[in-house]
């Protein structure tokens, strides 16, 4: 279950989904615009528990989360996994079955009641995977192309402030260090000269 970071989150287009699928999500935008309309958005697909919207500036969003998410990760009810559309159907229909049995006044009728049951859906585990740290952060994403890659050097003092805080511990967790996805503008069209544009931008900040 990913711990991710929306860096330029917008009104959710990345955030919403991601959260539906069972990840938990840091979103954050500077626009207070997009922040309104992605709690909405947010509270409308019924992920409220598990997406937690801020309006910061991008560098600052970064510097601050990965504290946030160590000193106060997620509570454990975020970690129930939303039903699918067909988990939510099957609930449905054993209730109503459920209900019908039970308005059965006949041994007959509760017996037939019965057969027709639909199985229970079992409750999702409201407990973080055990090999998953829940102050972990997994994926940061970063979908602003015209100035994403311009955020880049915000990552090495945020990590490094964690690990001046909390020393051995943070290196144990963050031995593989999260996935930065960055999405960027380049004017090359084959795919080697592109990499090779995209890596000199990354390396002039």
């Amino acid at each position: 279950m990913p711990l991710i970071a929306d860096v330029f989150a917008g009104v959710g287009p990345f955030a919403v989904p991601a959260a539906k699928r069972g990840a938990l999500v840091y979103a954050n935008d500077l626009n207070q615009e997009s922040t309104k309309w992605m709690e909405v958005n947010v509270k409308n697909n019924k992920v409220v528990p598990r997406v937690r919207v801020s309006t910061l500036d991008g560098r600052q969003f970064i510097q601050d989360v990965v504290h946030i998410a160590w000193a106060t990760p997620f509570p454990p009810e975020a970690y129930t996994k939303p039903l699918s559309v067909k988990e939510r159907r099957l609930k449905r229909t054993a209730a109503k079955n459920v209900s019908a049995a039970s308005d059965t006044t006949t041994g007959s009728a509760n017996d037939q009641g019965a057969g027709n049951q639909t199985p229970a859906i079992d409750a999702p585990s409201d407990q973080p995977p055990l090999e998953h740290d829940s102050r972990r952060i997994d994926h940061f994403v970063m979908n602003l192309p015209a100035t994403a890659i311009e955020f880049l050097d915000a990552f090495r003092p945020a990590f490094a402030s964690l690990r001046n805080l909390y020393g051995q511990e943070v290196e144990r967790i963050y031995e593989t260090m999260p996935m930065v996805h960055v999405h960027c503008f380049t004017r090359e069209l084959e795919e080697q000269t592109a990499h090779k544009d995209v890596i000199e931008l990354s390396d002039a900040r």
